[in-house]
């Protein structure tokens, strides 16, 4: 059990920054190389779109962690491909350095792939990455924000909302992103972690 107030909380912000980096190390925020994906069957707009479809729809119903694991490892894979070369080869520089977390050069990079490709949430959804673990959380928030219009069901943005809140000891709002988060990836690794924990400082369930 995590103490209350301000060592609480900062506890909590070293906790959060450890989920971050271990995303980074397990390739959640990564890209797929370009040997996993040729350009060739990168997807158009539309076929995109009823990809993800099916892939979250699959998600819902998925027999467990495993299977589920795989779903998301594929939803991912379809986010970070931008169907541009020049975007992806900046990308990866950017999550480069952000592994070892060089911050300022990672921030660089995924601003000039957002210049290039504003369309391209994955450019937001890491630049928002890059500026919590800067302490920059409002403008990491309106970088979420932009993810989440044009990405609605990103998980990963979803959490980050809640990561944000819980940073900031705002507990109800934290657990009602990490809710939307989990509606729509009913296997979110936080389920059996941070959300317990934020559904006892909400007040939502008994100490």
């Amino acid at each position: 059990m995590w103490r209350h107030g301000r060592a609480g909380r900062g506890i909590w912000a070293a906790r959060l920054a450890i989920a971050v980096f271990a995303m980074v190390a397990c390739g959640t925020v990564g890209l797929p190389s370009r040997a996993q994906t040729p350009p060739a069957q990168i997807l158009e707009k539309e076929d995109r779109a009823r990809s993800l479809d099916a892939l979250f729809k699959s998600l819902k119903t998925a027999g467990g962690d495993d299977e589920a694991e795989a779903l998301v490892a594929r939803i991912w894979e379809v986010w970070t491909n931008s169907g541009r070369a020049d975007i992806d080869r900046i990308m990866e520089e950017g999550v480069g350095y952000l592994s070892i977390r060089h911050l300022g050069a990672a921030h660089d990079r995924f601003s000039e792939a957002i210049e290039a490709a504003p369309n391209f949430a994955e450019a937001w959804n890491k630049r928002a990455t890059v500026l919590f673990l800067m302490r920059e959380h409002e403008q990491s928030l309106s970088d979420i924000e932009k993810v989440l219009a044009l990405e609605p069901r990103h998980f990963g943005a979803l959490a980050g909302r809640g990561m944000i809140h819980a940073h900031a000891g705002r507990w109800k709002e934290a657990l009602e992103a990490y809710y939307q988060a989990l509606a729509v990836n009913p296997f979110l690794k936080e389920r059996a972690t941070i959300i317990p924990e934020l559904e006892r400082r909400a007040g939502e369930k008994p100490l």
